[in-house]
């Protein structure tokens, strides 16, 4: 689809967008020249915007393993996948030819005395990165796995009381936003019962609880969107 017409809703506040190749949709006189040509789902674009503005896209959706060719130099990307994923997972068909990946918020994954550090944490669906290759390669975002999850039965039970709870030893790629155990005076409990949280991201839950049924731990990772927007940057 047409670069212009893909921004047409954001124009008044749209200073330029320009592509890896260095082409613009810029506005040197009365009227805005696109010198980009056609979107491109595989690629990521610099906004630089003079307010804040959202663009909502409509259609089918890349495949989130859809290869990505990656060449020698500087290269802006798009994020297929619809949910987050650490970067250096995301990344980990490339990074033997990675120099670095930076975000729009200017963090870095990059390798420092040998070992990668991650300072951008989770690539997320919405936004675009700039890559910088030291050799041609192909990127593959990898798909989405479960959780690992592990419960404990039910303990040390009384008429008013049990000690129950579990373990999340792998966040599966995605993004552990709580964990902990929820209860409640009838079966099945769930968030909108009583909760107990026990944090982010892997680690224990557990709890005693003063109520005369089981509590029942449950997790809860991001999910996709619905209708998920196209990857961009936007300045």
């Amino acid at each position: 689809m047409n670069m212009e017409a893909v921004v047409g809703g954001i124009l008044d506040n749209l200073t330029f967008i320009k592509n890896t190749a260095g082409s613009f949709l810029h506005k040197p006189g009365p009227d805005w020249v696109n010198n980009i040509g056609d979107w491109q789902v595989k690629e990521g674009y610099l906004f630089n915007i003079t307010a804040p503005s959202v663009i909502t896209l409509s259609g089918i959706q890349e495949a989130a393993d859809s290869p990505i060719p990656v060449h020698t130099g500087y290269q802006l990307i798009s994020y297929l996948p619809e949910y987050p994923i650490n970067a250096q997972t995301a990344l980990t068909s490339i990074l033997d030819n990675m120099e670095y990946v930076r975000s729009s918020a200017g963090a870095y994954l990059r390798k420092v005395g040998g070992n990668w550090v991650n300072n951008i944490g989770t690539l997320k669906p919405g936004e675009g990165y700039l890559l910088k290759m030291h050799a041609a390669d192909v990127l593959i975002y990898p798909g989405a796995s479960v959780a690992t999850l592990t419960t404990a039965a039910a303990a040390s039970i009384t008429q008013t009381t049990a000690t129950t709870g579990g373990s999340i030893s792998a966040d599966g790629g995605s993004l552990v936003t709580a964990r902990g155990v929820v209860y409640a005076t009838t079966s099945n409990p769930t968030l909108t019962d009583q909760v107990v949280n026990s944090g982010s991201g892997t680690g224990t839950l557990w709890r005693t609880s003063a109520v005369s049924i089981l509590e029942r731990p449950i997790m809860c990772v991001h999910l996709p969107p619905m209708l998920p927007e196209l990857p961009m940057v936007m300045r």
